[in-house]
């Protein structure tokens, strides 16, 4: 293992949630794909929302929840580039892509949202999945 990688796997191993959720707002800051991310414009309902992530993401599982809307990313293989890569596979960087989901979805709907991982490949799970908490 390069240096490089020992020190990206040594601060996500002692990184706390801070350091962490930094991690995914860098991430989602210097990924180009999330700069033409859709926006939402209309009654922010649950199943308005429910309906506009149906539309504008297929592929993804959506459903309704108590609380919001459970997103099953329908993956096989974690989506994070620093395990795509084949820096690190330490599930410890899921709580960064919790940051990373959180500042999406708040984008894409102009709300304020929190993020709760159920499961993901990097656990354990045959896919990551994770709820969008939809204030009320």
């Amino acid at each position: 293992m390069e240096f490089h990688e020992k020190w990206i796997n040594w601060v996500i191993e002692t990184g706390n949630k801070g350091i962490l959720e930094k991690i995914g707002e860098k991430c989602y800051m210097n990924i180009e794909w999330t700069k033409a991310l859709p926006e939402f414009s209309g009654e922010k309902t649950k199943e308005n929302i429910l309906a506009f992530l149906q539309r504008t993401s297929p592929g993804i599982l959506f459903t309704s929840t108590k609380r919001g809307i459970r997103v099953n990313l329908n993956n096989e293989e974690c989506e994070c580039p620093l395990v795509k890569s084949g820096i690190t596979t330490n599930s410890k960087l899921c709580e960064g892509s919790k940051n990373f989901y959180k500042l999406m979805y708040e984008k894409i709907f102009n709300i304020d949202a929190e993020i709760e991982i159920i499961e993901t490949v990097l656990r354990n799970k045959s896919s990551c999945i994770f709820e969008i908490i939809i204030p009320e």
